[in-house]
């Protein structure tokens, strides 16, 4: 089982997630990133779980899973999956992770 780790960016999108959800419900926000949190833990067993970034025309080494509406952008490394970015499905992503 690799070990989970978020850049930087990646944990800025998560305060971002939980303060928009948290402006309708505190508890909705923290239920959500729990799930989210849960479906993240499964690329620990499972690194090949989403698509080839260049699926989606995304010119990085990376891979994208879909959780609900959004996008986590992910690198399989040797001893980890480090998450990159967490970005909304309606996001220019391609801009933002040039």
């Amino acid at each position: 089982m690799l070990e989970v780790r978020f850049t930087n960016s990646a944990e800025f999108d998560l305060e971002d997630i939980a303060d928009f959800i948290s402006k309708d419900s505190q508890s909705r926000a923290l239920k959500y990133l729990d799930k989210m949190q849960n479906s993240i833990e499964l690329l620990a067993n499972n690194p090949k779980l989403g698509i080839s970034c260049n699926n989606k025309n995304v010119d990085l080494d990376c891979r994208i899973f879909i959780f609900e509406d959004y996008l986590i952008f992910y690198r399989v490394l040797q001893d980890s999956i480090l998450i990159i970015r967490i970005l909304h499905s309606s996001t220019n992503y391609k801009k933002i992770l040039v």
